[in-house]
C-alpha cells in the first residue's frame, strides 16, 4: 500500500505525462495549422514556440482565422505551463513546514498517549504494538529518515533528542500516560527515564536494558519495566 506521500507523488508523474501529451498535441496542430496557412515549416514550428511561451519573435506570419484560434490555445496552453511551474515550486517550498505544522497539531491535540524514544528495531517493534493496539503514540528520533518515513504513515513523530527535556515537552509528556526509553545505549536509557520521572512522575515509563546489570537502576531510577532485546516480544501496556 502506498503512503499518503508516494500517492501525491504517483499522481504528480501521471499529471505531468498528461501534460506533457496535451502540450505535444497542441504544438503539432498549431504547427500544422500555422504551416497550412502559407508559412514555411520553420517559421510555423517557431512561432508556435514563441507563442506558447509568451516570447517576442519578429515572425512574419500569414494570419487566417484558424491561425488566430490556435494562438489563443497557444497561450491557454503556456499559461497552464506557467501556472503548473509555480504551483509545483511552491509546494516543494512549503510541504516542510505545513508538514511540521500539521504533526504539531497533531501532537498538541494527544492526551493519556505514549512517548516512544529511539526508533531502532526494538522501537520499531514497540510501534508496532502500540499501532495494532490502537494506542496513540508520538516518537522522538534523531534520523529524520525515520521520522519522514513515520509520518508518511500516518504516525506522530519528532525529530530531536530524546534527552533533551524539551523535545519531551513538545512530544507532550506533561500530557503522557506512558514513555518507553529504547535509546541505543543504558546509560541513555537510564538518564531518559530519570528526566522522564523528574517531569512526569505519574508516567508509566518502560525502558530497554541492554544488560542485566543496568536492570536494577532503571528500577531504581523510576521505570516500572524493564526490557530486554530477547523478551522484547513480551512488551504490553495496558
Amino acid at each position: 500500500m502506498l503512503t499518503p506521500r508516494e500517492r501525491r507523488f504517483v499522481f504528480g508523474l501521471n499529471f505531468i505525462e498528461i501534460f506533457l501529451v496535451i502540450i505535444a498535441i497542441n504544438f503539432a496542430v498549431s504547427v500544422y495549422i500555422t504551416e497550412k496557412a502559407g508559412n514555411s515549416f520553420e517559421e510555423s514550428a517557431l512561432w508556435t514556440a514563441c507563442s506558447m511561451t509568451y516570447s517576442h519573435c519578429e515572425i512574419p506570419i500569414i494570419y487566417n482565422r484558424a491561425v488566430n484560434i490556435i494562438s489563443i490555445s497557444n497561450a491557454i496552453v503556456g499559461g497552464a505551463v506557467l501556472i503548473m511551474i509555480i504551483w509545483t515550486l511552491a509546494e516543494r517550498l512549503l510541504e516542510v513546514d505545513l508538514r511540521v505544522v500539521s504533526m504539531k497539531r497533531k501532537i498538541s491535540g494527544l492526551k493519556n498517549h505514549y512517548i516512544v524514544c529511539g526508533y531502532g528495531r526494538v522501537g520499531e517493534h514497540v510501534c508496532e504494538i502500540l499501532a495494532k493496539a490502537k494506542k496513540e503514540f508520538v516518537v522522538i528520533d534523531k534520523k529524520i529518515d525515520s521520522v519522514t518515513s513515520l509520518r508518511d504513515a500516518g504516525y506522530a513523530a519528532l525529530e530531536g533528542d530524546a534527552l533533551n527535556p524539551k523535545t519531551l515537552e513538545k512530544a507532550g509528556i506533561d500530557r503522557a500516560k506512558g514513555l518507553l526509553a529504547v535509546l541505543g545505549t543504558d546509560s541513555d536509557n537510564l538518564f531518559l527515564v530519570l528526566t522522564a520521572n523528574e517531569i512526569n512522575p505519574y508516567l508509566t515509563i518502560a525502558a530497554r536494558a541492554h544488560s542485566e546489570s543496568v536492570v536494577p537502576k532503571l528500577h531504581k531510577a523510576g521505570a516500572q519495566m524493564i526490557v530486554l532485546p530477547e523478551v522484547t516480544g513480551g512488551l504490553e501496556l495496558g
